[in-house]
């Protein structure tokens, strides 16, 4: 009986969360709890908390395959790492980037709609309105209407 071959068998889901760095994410999320408990007087909202802290992890994990793909080749030198899912090719490049891809756009996408939204668009219309009023101060017909005392002096 003859056996086929299409690729690279699929990664299980323990390669793919040893992948994420779960040890070194965990203490991300702990700092940022504790940060969120910080920032507040009372107790924070529990949907921020919730989300938030889901949001960070899916992040940071995706960060952390990034860095793992990064270092690939120098993880296969290394003994403490040669065991990661990478070096030993248990993940291939192209599933870590796929990984990486679906698991930081999840991560995003929670923090960016189910976390602090108002603060999110508050924080955006302040920075247009902001680069807005730089952009027209530098531009040559403004240039030519503002007078700065500072620069005006030497030009005399």
């Amino acid at each position: 009986m003859t056996t086929y071959s299409y690729g690279p068998a699929l990664p299980t889901s323990g390669q793919l969360i040893r992948l994420g760095k779960p040890r070194v994410v965990s203490l991300i999320v702990f700092t940022a709890v504790i940060g969120m408990f910080l920032a507040t007087p009372g107790l924070p909202p529990l949907g921020a908390l919730l989300f938030g802290t889901i949001g960070i992890a899916l992040v940071a994990s995706s960060a952390a395959a990034l860095n793992c793909l990064i270092e690939q080749k120098l993880d296969a030198t290394m003994a403490r790492t040669r065991a990661r899912p990478l070096p030993m090719g248990a993940v291939t490049p192209a599933q870590a980037l796929v990984f990486i891809a679906l698991v930081g756009g999840t991560g995003l996408l929670v923090l960016h709609e189910l976390t602090n939204w108002p603060h999110f668009s508050a924080t955006q219309s302040s920075t247009r309105f902001f680069s807005s009023r730089a952009r027209r101060r530098t531009s040559s017909s403004a240039a030519r209407r503002v007078r700065c005392p500072r620069f005006s002096a030497g030009l005399r």
